[in-house]
């Protein structure tokens, strides 16, 4: 299972929590106001094509390993060439773009970052790790948007951000009323289970007597 991430970012001095979960998302921010940024795949193609004998002679287990502890050395580019060619082996994987987003995002490519993880969230849209860091991107995109002068952009980065955090608390007050739904019946099933195993222990105290 993914370890979750933690990183600090400016933003007021608060820290944002990268946690790597059906709900469909707008198109990237940068698609919509025409901001020309190279795709993931244009911005590492060349490091891919360099380095593919590397996943020539290595498993994706292997070369995702390898992406994670460059990773946690803080080695982002290198992670980030490991894990685009550890998922061309595995393209099936939640785990391995996830992290191709976060690399992103410590790289604070977060267009990037933004497109990886909604690509990642039509795929598996029941992945609240990937949801939280999709809103986390968006938010610190809007910032990026006011700092750099851009306030049209940032007021829609922002009115994104708070669509998905509203999208979230539905799923989140789905789950609690899903487990308060199980709760009743597990409730439920007990109470009859107490009352079943009351009148068989009367039964057996009574061909005792």
């Amino acid at each position: 299972m993914t370890k979750h991430l933690k990183i600090r970012i400016r933003n007021k001095d608060k820290t944002h929590p990268l946690n790597v979960t059906g709900i469909k998302v707008a198109k990237p921010i940068h698609e919509t106001h025409k901001l020309k940024r190279p795709s993931p795949a244009e911005e590492t193609q060349v490091e891919i094509e360099n380095d593919f004998s590397l996943s020539e002679r290595k498993t994706w287990q292997e070369l995702y390993q390898e992406g994670r502890e460059l990773s946690h050395q803080g080695v982002y580019s290198e992670a980030l060439i490991r894990f685009q060619m550890a998922n061309q082996i595995l393209s099936t994987s939640l785990d391995i773009p996830n992290h191709i987003g976060m690399t992103y995002f410590h790289l604070k490519k977060y267009d990037e970052a933004e497109e990886t993880f909604r690509s990642l969230y039509d795929k598996f849209p029941d992945s609240m790790q990937v949801l939280d860091n999709l809103i986390t991107t968006v938010q610190i995109r809007g910032e990026e948007f006011e700092e750099n002068g851009h306030c049209e952009c940032a007021m829609i980065s922002y009115k994104e951000h708070g669509r998905l955090l509203v999208e979230r608390m539905d799923i989140m007050e789905s789950v609690i009323a899903l487990q308060n739904e199980e709760k009743s019946q597990y409730e439920s099933a007990m109470k009859s289970y107490e009352e079943q195993n009351k009148s068989l222990v009367e039964k057996i105290d009574a061909t005792k007597s």
